[in-house]
């Protein structure tokens, strides 16, 4: 086993390991480590002076927050495409809809060819939103990864991410 920032990793050295249930284990145990320390050193963290956007709002929770992200990425998606694509309860999602509804972040329609679905996507206000979030995240990110990580440590990151991105795609 390998020991990384408090985790265990089983030792990969074969292409044959990666077929084990201790690859796949290790596999999943990176994703979570990467998922939490991404949240709380940049989407959570309660160090950043600057105030997030969807904070104004209530739109804290990672729920939440993943909806108007998925909203604004890929445009209007029916109510239980909103809640599957987030893991989010049915009813939970609807109650979120209707106060982004509410606070004027989105709005619901129904298509001419089928009135029965309903639709949600996100208002000019929203997209604004979203837009001004991004802006603080990306300030927020700068002033951790300046302060943390040299040059050739950013880089790093940067063409290690894409990488990953690159395979995570191809799943």
């Amino acid at each position: 086993m390998v020991e990384e920032a408090g985790k265990e990793y089983a030792e990969v050295k074969t292409a044959k390991d990666t077929d084990s249930d201790e690859f796949f284990e290790s596999l999943g145990s990176a994703f979570s480590e990467f998922i939490a320390v991404y949240n709380k050193r940049l989407v959570f963290d309660k160090e950043n002076v600057r105030v997030k956007p969807l904070d104004r709002y209530n739109l804290g929770g990672s729920s939440q927050r993943n909806t108007v992200f998925l909203l604004a990425r890929s445009g209007p998606k029916s109510m239980s495409e909103l809640a599957d694509n987030v893991n989010y309860d049915r009813g939970n999602m609807t109650r979120l809809v209707d106060y982004l509804v509410k606070q004027g972040l989105a709005r619901r329609f129904q298509q001419e060819n089928n009135r029965k679905q309903v639709y949600v996507e996100l208002t000019a206000k929203g997209y604004a939103l979203i837009d001004e979030e991004g802006d603080v995240f990306v300030k927020n990110m700068r002033d951790k990864v300046r302060d943390k990580l040299d040059d050739a440590e950013r880089l790093d990151l940067l063409e290690t991410l894409k990488k990953a991105a690159s395979y995570l795609k191809r799943l």
